[in-house]
């Protein structure tokens, strides 16, 4: 069973093994690892900013996700999505996809947003065909926008409207 928990100290302290793993960082378009002190002052003003969840399955953590940038209570009504998978025995297994469909509906019906967006790296299939899986589409891409490991890559930019999610949460009950 998935389920998505308030993130904190403890979620941070495991987290903190994941920042450094060196192919997640490049799915995630980072190429420095961290020290644990700016790991743990970036978690505290995450907390504050944005709507962080750790990812569980079966009572143990195996990733975070989050909206950033929320405007629930503007004209807008957007955020933006990001989500890994850190432990790496759990990639690949589909717990992804299930945080995703909780945090969409967080998103879309406690929230109450009309649009959220994410960024993916070009390189990313996996990630992608996910995202247009749960009905993400696709809104343009950045040309050689990100420079990593000696090379530019490019970014894709994705959104969901609320009311294309409804209709697909229709179609799966």
């Amino acid at each position: 069973m998935i389920a998505l928990k308030p993130f904190s100290r403890e979620h941070a302290d495991r987290t903190f093994t994941w920042a450094n793993d060196r192919e997640l960082m490049f799915l995630v378009n980072r190429q420095e690892g961290v020290r644990k002190s700016d790991h743990l002052r970036w978690c505290r003003r995450i907390i504050k900013i944005a709507r962080i969840f750790a990812i569980h399955h079966d009572d143990k953590h195996i990733g975070n996700c989050c909206l950033f940038d929320v405007n629930s209570d503007g004209r807008s009504k957007k955020a933006g999505l990001w989500i890994y998978i850190g432990d790496p025995e759990s990639r690949g297994r589909g717990f992804g996809e299930l945080a995703m469909r909780l945090l969409l509906e967080y998103g879309f019906r406690t929230l109450r947003l009309h649009k959220i967006y994410l960024y993916v790296m070009a390189y990313n299939g996996p990630a992608i065909r996910l995202y247009k899986k749960l009905g993400f589409r696709n809104e343009g891409r950045k040309k050689e926008d990100v420079f990593l490991d000696g090379r530019y890559y490019d970014t894709i930019h994705m959104g969901i409207l609320s009311r294309e999610w409804e209709k697909l949460a229709e179609n799966r009950s």
